[in-house]
């Protein structure tokens, strides 16, 4: 495979990592701290391996991946914003960019992610048709008011399938709102599945804050394969 290459697209730095030719599938990870490069060297063991991966960062992340206001969770921290449909907007941007730059015209394309990016993810099949594939690893699913907006909101595409995942030590937070998360990731993958939409919702061992790249890989690994 070509290397991977780097661009700006404004303040947002873009990565691609190159798939098995200009027609592979594009996955698009919303993602910070540096786990881009580990997430597409644990894919790159799986099957799925084949496609092309494209790291998008995020330069507010409590404000660019929430849809709506809403109070921090831990003391000190700023407050959660509404900046997701602008940051959304950008990166659809993005993947036309990039794939023409790129001369990728690719078969289908994922969107994945971690904590508040992988709600951002689940957020998007809501908003736009230019995702089919969609990835929640430990998704931030007990953000405020987001199932009862999902539960009375249709879907902006046709999505082909969606991964929910969260840790088995997640609904021991200390923190009320987020010792949801297992319970509000189930019922948003029934609605999914309810819908008709391939769904599957899987425990990981540990809490939040381990094995974050590995989490996001396997993600992306089933929903590349529900592609076939």
């Amino acid at each position: 495979m070509e290397q991977n290459k780097s661009f700006l697209h404004g303040d947002i730095k873009v990565t691609v990592y190159p798939g098995a030719g200009p027609a592979a599938p594009c996955c698009y990870l919303v993602c910070d701290h540096g786990e881009g490069p580990e997430c597409v060297e644990i894919l790159r063991t799986m099957p799925g391996k084949e496609a092309c991966v494209i790291t998008v960062s995020v330069p507010d992340w409590n404000k660019d991946l929430t849809p709506w206001p809403a109070p921090a969770v831990f003391r000190g921290a700023p407050p959660f914003g509404d900046g997701a449909k602008a940051y959304l907007e950008e990166l659809v941007r993005i993947t036309q960019e990039t794939e023409e730059r790129e001369g990728l015209c690719p078969d289908v394309r994922a969107l994945s992610g971690y904590s508040l990016a992988g709600l951002f993810a689940v957020w998007a099949a809501f908003q736009t048709d230019r995702f089919a594939l969609f990835g929640s690893a430990s998704g931030s699913l007990w953000y405020p008011g987001f199932l009862e907006y999902a539960k009375k909101t249709p879907f902006a595409g046709a999505p082909k399938a969606v991964y929910f995942s969260v840790g088995d030590r997640e609904k021991a937070a200390k923190n009320p709102l987020m010792k949801t998360v297992e319970e509000k990731t189930g019922e948003a993958a029934a609605l999914f599945t309810g819908r008709g939409v391939p769904s599957v919702f899987v425990k990981n061992p540990g809490n939040h804050f381990v094995d974050g790249p590995l989490r996001t890989a396997k993600a992306l690994s089933w929903l590349l394969t529900q592609n076939r």
